[in-house]
């Protein structure tokens, strides 16, 4: 980035340790009995393998606890928890229990792998409120998303309802889910971040949907 970081002379070859992420230049001028030399200029990217983020991540909800369950990472060594932004926790196991505390609506969970090269990305967690009869087990799948506002519900279960909430927990939408695929436009409503609540009986089903 043209700030000098190292010089010295060599008649062998440099080695240079210790690069952060980044494009690194290497001016080399070499040297000789006239004085003649002409400036020879290399720039090499560089990008440190990072941690590998965690995957599958799932919330189940109950009337006392938030139990989260993840796909475990290779070479990974713990987990961090957070709770809307704010580290809870951190794991060498593939599951979390905490008192329930993601209701009302507006406190999610994020979770990150720790290695040895550092943390992960945050992935966001899947929340399912877990009731008597839970929807849990069923096939449930609301595509694309990100969308322009036109979303697609894939619902294998009994008869149920929907709300859709924005992020100050305002509901500004509702309707009804069959069997099979159902769609759903929001493509009147601002462009950003909702909260799709599925009803069926005592159980809810919950997911973040995007609206771009």
């Amino acid at each position: 980035n043209g700030n000098l970081v190292t010089e010295g002379n060599s008649a062998d070859t440099i080695i240079l340790t210790n690069l952060a992420d980044g494009e690194h230049c290497l001016t080399v001028r070499p040297v000789c009995d006239a004085n003649l030399y002409t400036d020879t200029t290399i720039c090499i990217p560089i990008l440190h393998e990072q941690c590998e983020a965690p995957e599958n991540a799932i919330c189940y909800i109950t009337t006392y606890t938030d139990s989260i369950v993840w796909t475990s990472v290779p070479n990974a060594n713990s987990y961090n928890i957070y709770e809307s932004g704010q580290l809870i926790g951190n794991t060498s196991d593939t599951i979390f229990v905490t008192p329930t505390t993601i209701i009302p609506e507006g406190n999610f969970y994020t979770l990150s792998t720790v290695c040895s090269l550092g943390e992960s990305e945050r992935i966001e967690v899947q929340t399912i409120l877990v009731g008597d009869n839970s929807i849990a087990g069923n096939a449930t799948k609301i595509f694309p998303n990100p969308s322009d506002g036109q979303f697609s519900i894939e619902y294998y279960g009994d008869n149920a309802i929907y709300t859709i909430s924005d992020i100050c927990g305002k509901n500004i939408a509702h309707g009804k889910l069959s069997f099979g695929q159902n769609s759903l436009n929001l493509q009147g409503f601002p462009n950003g971040l909702y909260i799709i609540s599925i009803n069926s009986g005592d159980a809810t089903y919950k997911q973040k949907i995007i609206k771009q």
